[in-house]
């Protein structure tokens, strides 16, 4: 901790720019850094990693301890780096302009999601597209996160009821819905979605509904392949538009929440 904590002039001098365009003090950056010398980080990794964490707990309105734990978590979990940071945090954002779920209910949905990467072979944005999905389906936070990895471990093969009701699916319908590629590996959970949902869409709702319902078994399932049967909502739109998201519109958006609290502040002063 000692070298992280005013041991080395340029991490004073980082952490003291930082103060002024963020919205923590320098004790609460310090205690950052901290944290992030606690998860691996090398200073320079930490420095890097730190101004997104700030900015992200700013737009987001949590503290710096959430928004920190959320982009360690996120790196660990998909194999990210500090040098993606920046990124993450961006990510992270714009999934929550929807206005649906928060950074908190992100954060607390991969704290359940632990898989999601490392078994499932699930990239970043496609989990937060889908995390979003579920939240305007009523499925956020831990429900969220919960919700997935079990739509995951089911389409695995874990739950004899929600294979069976895929296999009457497909029989009920003439079709082939294809879980796993020729490599054993599991396809885009977003593609699943699609094809398990053009083939309920050839059923009475009634049958749709009691088939999806075994699939997918969480509450709020069945309204969240009704939004995608409906087209309200479009997965695969939302993960190019996370692919696409740059550093620098986090970026930009932290400094105008700063420039505008500082216009404020200074308003009160006159």
């Amino acid at each position: 901790g000692k070298q992280y904590v005013g041991a080395d002039k340029v991490i004073r001098q980082a952490l003291r720019d930082m103060d002024q365009t963020t919205q923590f003090s320098l004790v609460e950056l310090s205690q950052g850094m901290v944290r992030l010398g606690q998860a691996g980080l090398a200073p320079a990794q930490a420095l890097a990693t730190l101004k997104p964490a700030a900015d992200l707990a700013s737009l987001g309105m949590v503290d710096l301890k959430i928004s920190t734990d959320l982009i360690i978590q996120t790196m660990a979990l998909f194999g990210k780096t500090s040098a993606d940071a920046g990124k993450i945090a961006a990510q992270i954002f714009q999934v929550t302009k929807s206005g649906v779920l928060n950074v908190e209910d992100i954060s607390g949905s991969m704290k359940y999601a632990s898989e999601i990467n490392t078994r499932f072979g699930k990239s970043l944005e496609e989990t937060l597209a889908i995390l979003g999905g579920l939240a305007q389906a009523g499925l956020k936070g831990s429900a969220g996160g919960t919700a997935l990895i079990n739509f995951m471990r089911d389409l695995n093969g874990r739950s004899g009821p929600a294979v069976a009701a895929m296999k009457a699916l497909e029989k009920a319908t003439g079709t082939t819905i294809e879980v796993f590629d020729k490599l054993g590996k599991q396809r885009s959970a977003i593609d699943i979605f699609n094809d398990i949902n053009q083939a309920a869409s050839q059923l009475k709702a009634q049958d749709a509904d009691k088939l999806l319902a075994k699939i997918f078994s969480d509450r709020g399932g069945r309204t969240f392949f009704a939004m995608i049967r409906e087209g309200t909502l479009d997965l695969k739109k939302m993960v190019t538009e996370l692919e696409n998201v740059k550093p620098e519109s986090l970026l930009n958006s932290a400094k105008g929440l700063v420039d505008t609290a500082k216009g404020a502040m200074d308003v009160l002063k006159g």
